[in-house]
């Protein structure tokens, strides 16, 4: 459910702001900016921009994970945290980028996740 509203989110972000240009005309377009577009689409677009505030990004290096079956269990596990929005793994430099919501986790939550599948990992960035 989490991942439809993201995608949707997502979805409307990249699209609304042009959708909103469009369906407005430039006599209303001061109103617009003021109040919102007619068809609600600003309104969307600020919405979506507050989530995406929300987000703390970290990186870690793990240096136990070598092949795509342990990149599929470091990603499920961290994914079972609620405050996980997001993970994307680079096998290749064993680096595990987590983007998450700092109001349901934080670091030491994600690096307590990583002992639950006996995981010792480097922070590299935050």
């Amino acid at each position: 459910m989490k991942k439809l509203m993201v995608a949707v989110v997502v979805l409307l972000l990249s699209g609304a702001s042009v959708y909103a240009q469009s369906c407005c005309s430039s006599k209303v377009k001061t109103e617009v900016e003021k109040k919102g577009c007619c068809c609600g689409q600003k309104k969307i677009v600020e919405a979506a921009s507050a989530v995406e505030e929300n987000v703390k990004y970290v990186v870690f290096k793990a240096d136990q994970m070598r092949c795509g079956g342990c990149a599929g269990k470091v990603t499920k596990t961290l994914k079972a945290n609620e405050g996980v929005k997001d993970v994307n793994i680079t096998l290749e430099d064993k680096h595990v980028k987590v983007a998450y919501d700092p109001e349901k986790t934080d670091v030491k939550g994600l690096l307590k996740e990583f002992a639950k599948i006996e995981y010792k990992v480097e922070v590299l960035e935050q």
